[in-house]
């Protein structure tokens, strides 16, 4: 099995990236079932033909972790926020930031050396790079909810007995995904409860939330991403408009 993570390759899965569209999904549960039925219509046949998908695992809760406060959209003049991927650099561009392309291995060193003053990660991201350690500051935007593809090779599928079979398919797809990250997102809350505690015994001010309003804000400035990214896939030919909008009709019959 393989984990394929669309950021780390960008152009390989152009129809995978939806994901990485800023403020695209409202929590992990609703993006991995979403996700996993964008992919069956639109990459099953395309770019994921050659692989065997079994669930989209969804992360939520991609926050500010940094050294200088982010209340508010104008604190993001002058904020060089360590990242990933070309969706993540335009988000940070619309936002008003400076991104800063690094590999998270890098992502310690630059806060301890003050190259970066930011990056947007769940709390689980946090703890499993050791950037608590780097960083003081922490708001509460939820600007990116993630899904990755575990997928296994065509022949190894096939050379399973069809017992095997009907137990991996029993425990993959949509709703499969959905329940896991259901699951994930908990355990999430406990990874942000664990952060706060850190917080509060090294003396760091702790999470600040954004209000519904500056939230709205934010989801403004970044609209002009999804359209960037609707714009560069339909010139490659790719359906991303009738993609998007099957994605909003399809969050939005999940949210009920």
């Amino acid at each position: 099995m393989a984990l394929i993570e669309t950021e780390t390759v960008p152009g390989a899965f152009p129809r995978c990236e939806i994901s990485l569209l800023p403020y695209a999904f409202p929590n992990a549960e609703v993006g991995a079932r979403v996700y996993g039925q964008l992919l069956e219509k639109y990459c099953f046949d395309t770019e994921l033909k050659d692989v065997k998908v079994l669930i989209t695992p969804t992360m939520a809760g991609f926050n500010y972790n940094g050294n200088k406060e982010l209340h508010k959209l104008e604190d993001f003049k002058g904020l060089k926020l360590a990242t990933a991927g070309k969706v993540s650099v335009w988000t940070i561009e619309a936002l008003g930031g400076t991104p800063l392309e690094l590999s998270t291995a890098d992502w310690y060193g630059a806060f301890e050396r003050g190259l970066a003053h930011g990056c947007f990660l769940p709390a689980s991201g946090v703890f499993a790079f050791g950037l608590q350690q780097v960083t003081k500051y922490r708001t509460n935007c939820e600007l990116f909810i993630r899904s990755w593809v575990i997928a296994m090779n065509p022949e190894t599928w096939e050379s399973l007995p069809e017992d095997v079979k009907k137990v991996f398919n029993e425990n993959s797809g949509p709703d499969v995904s959905a329940y896991y990250s259901g699951h994930h997102q908990e355990v999430g809350a406990g990874a942000t409860q664990g952060l706060n505690g850190y917080d509060k015994k090294v003396g760091n001010p702790g999470m600040y939330t954004l209000s519904a309003d500056e939230k709205a804000r934010w989801g403004d400035a970044v609209k002009p991403v999804w359209d960037q990214w609707v714009e560069e896939r339909e010139a490659d030919g790719i359906p991303a408009s009738e993609m998007l909008d099957d994605a909003l009709k399809l969050i939005q019959e999940a949210s009920n």
